[in-house]
């Protein structure tokens, strides 16, 4: 699938009106991809529950995501989401090899053992399983680990990430818009000043005619720069 397909931030937008009033599809799709740029999965996932939500909370087996939004199994609230899986444990299809079946059924076993830092927090070899499923449309179910590793797209946490975004984004658009425009003018002014007789006085020897020509080059760059500027605004 495509990293944060249109299909899925058509979703996310229909779920979540309120995103429109801060920002585009095409700025959404660019700020998710400052989201957990490392991630193995770039996908937009879906959990349904019975009610929206805000934080995804610890739990002993792992939260649950498919790769559509399906409505009636687990409830009719649908949340999007992004994952952010570094070593994901990922389940061999039926025409795989026996090779491969055999060292997950041996990284299977390790799965849910995890080692031990210095400081006893508990250290595990893979931070989410991808595994086949009955009940997903698509055949595939992902298990999530950590609540950490879940960002949930039309949170408030989300809206306020978001318009955060949009609005730095414009702040520098402005700005380089601002220097594009300073240049112009200023190769404007240097080219009026290069192509006048009354400010550049008597040039020496034939060195007149080549600054008369570089001024009116100048000038017309200047010229079109900010007609050009101008209606690219």
């Amino acid at each position: 699938m495509k990293k944060n397909s249109r299909e899925g931030i058509d979703f996310v937008f229909e779920q979540n009106p309120n995103l429109a009033r801060i920002g585009t599809k095409e700025q959404y799709q660019k700020y998710l991809k400052t989201i957990f740029p490392e991630s193995k999965v770039q996908d937009i996932v879906y959990h349904a529950s019975p009610n929206k939500i805000e934080k995804f909370r610890e739990k002993m087996f792992g939260t649950y995501f498919s790769y559509s939004p399906i409505q009636g199994t687990f409830g009719d609230v649908v949340n999007s989401a992004l994952l952010n899986l570094k070593s994901p444990l990922i389940k061999p299809k039926p025409e795989d090899s026996t090779e491969e079946k055999v060292i997950y059924d041996k990284e299977f076993r390790i799965y849910n053992n995890p080692s031990f830092s210095p400081e006893g927090y508990p250290v595990y070899k893979y931070d989410a399983s991808i595994e086949i499923s009955t009940v997903t449309k698509e055949g595939v179910q992902i298990k999530v680990r950590n609540p950490e590793q879940i960002y949930i797209l039309g949170s408030k946490q989300d809206k306020k990430n978001f318009a955060k975004f949009v609005s730095e984004k414009n702040n520098s658009s402005g700005n380089l818009e601002k220097i594009i425009s300073g240049i112009f003018i200023f190769s404007f002014l240097v080219g009026l000043f290069l192509s006048s007789n009354s400010l550049t006085g008597n040039v020496i020897g034939s060195s007149e005619t080549a600054h008369r020509f570089l001024g009116i080059i100048l000038v017309l760059i200047g010229i079109s720069g900010f007609f050009v500027s101008r209606k690219l605004k």
